[in-house]
């Protein structure tokens, strides 16, 4: 049991599991938009980013909850992993290098969210700030962000052009991610408010939040029924994304500050993952 324990913390505070959401969600746009799924090296890129990202940022998150004195059980477990997190880290960079190196047609398309994506985790702001530590700047910055590269880069690797259910698509990648930042938002409710970070939960409150991620989710399944009767999706395609969307919804409802970190890191982190499997499988 403590194996198994040890095994899904590596897999959660390691960040392996949010990166390969980011490359599976990739992955699902390739199959939505023609049928096919294909390793690429842009999801070779886009996993190894993603995780040498998120390590940075766990170990950002660390240094600056010792200095803010904000605990959490999460920050314990980071520590503990901390010796991992380098040896990832720079494994993570010489991977992804060797991928960026494959995509040079992507480079001018990865300029800006790649710009937004270091500045989202690196203090490089005034006053030693990152972007998500800007007033209201953080889900915004995060949902944008994750919608370019998970839609609009797959598309622009495999040089398809712009259309209707493309940009359809953007609007209901855009509702999931966006009620799952709401939920890891309602989660760092208390370290914002900690940091002096006005989030939107911290100003709406939970049961407003949780409306608001709800709605969105709820608007997931009409984008999706959109491509549907344009032929971009087929049934069984729509059907996995309306028990996506229903179960993020039951998911984003059951969360709250106090609930464990395996909750929000495990169970709704992994509706990256599960999304596309069911796309896959269904």
């Amino acid at each position: 049991m403590r194996l198994l324990k040890s095994m899904l913390d590596a897999l959660l505070y390691g960040n392996i599991l949010i990166a390969l959401g980011a490359a599976s969600l990739s992955g699902q746009t390739q199959w939505l938009l023609t049928g096919r799924l294909h390793w690429s090296p842009y999801l070779g890129f886009l996993f190894f980013s993603t995780l040498g990202l998120y390590t940075v940022h766990r170990l950002i998150g660390l240094s600056k909850s010792a200095k803010t004195g904000y605990y959490h059980e999460r920050w314990a477990i980071v520590a503990r992993f901390k010796p991992m997190l380098y040896a990832e880290l720079g494994l993570s960079a010489i991977a992804a290098c060797f991928f960026f190196i494959k995509i040079i047609d992507l480079w001018v398309w990865l300029l800006a969210p790649c710009a937004l994506a270091a500045a989202y985790v690196l203090p490089v702001l005034s006053g030693s700030r990152r972007l998500r530590d800007v007033h209201f700047v953080k889900i915004f910055t995060l949902t944008a962000v994750w919608v370019y590269l998970t839609v609009v880069l797959p598309a622009a690797e495999l040089h398809l052009t712009v259309n209707l259910p493309m940009l359809v698509m953007c609007i209901e990648r855009l509702c999931f991610i966006f009620a799952i930042a709401l939920a890891f938002d309602l989660r760092d409710i208390d370290s914002d408010k900690s940091a002096g970070v006005k989030t939107l939960p911290g100003s709406w409150g939970v049961s407003k939040t949780k409306a608001i991620a709800v709605g969105s989710l709820a608007l997931m399944p009409v984008a999706s029924f959109f491509n549907w009767r344009a032929d971009a999706y087929s049934l069984y395609s729509l059907l996995a994304l309306l028990l996506s969307a229903g179960i993020s919804a039951i998911l984003v409802v059951g969360a709250r500050p106090a609930k464990s970190d395996y909750y929000f890191s495990g169970l709704i982190d992994g509706m990256l993952l599960f999304q596309s499997v069911l796309v896959l499988i269904v």
